[in-house]
Parts: C-alpha cells; sequence; structure tokens
C-alpha cells in the first residue's frame, strides 16, 4: 500500500485537532503541561500553523 503525503488545510483542522488530543492525552494527564502539549492546542492556533 502506498503512502502519499498532502498539505493540510483549513479543511483538515478538525480531524486534526481529534487526532492530536488523542495521540497526547495520555502525556497530558501524565505531565501536566498545559502550555505546550499539541492536545491542548486551540482551533485558532492550528489554523494559524497550516496557514504559514
Amino acid at each position: 500500500m502506498p503512502i502519499t503525503f498532502k498539505k493540510s488545510t483549513l479543511e483538515d483542522i478538525e480531524t486534526l485537532l481529534l487526532l492530536q488530543k488523542a495521540a497526547f492525552q495520555e502525556d497530558l494527564e501524565k505531565y501536566e503541561d498545559f502550555e505546550s502539549n499539541p492536545a491542548c492546542e486551540t482551533y485558532e492556533k492550528l489554523a494559524e500553523n497550516i496557514s504559514k
């Protein structure tokens, strides 16, 4: 099965946020790092990063 990469768009934000929260929730609970953990990233911050 080939793997392809594509640039994320603003249409992908909801899916990306769900994936980030699921992937990093355990670390957030363990380390309680609410400032830099990707599970805490906001919709607006992710939109800003995608737009760059």
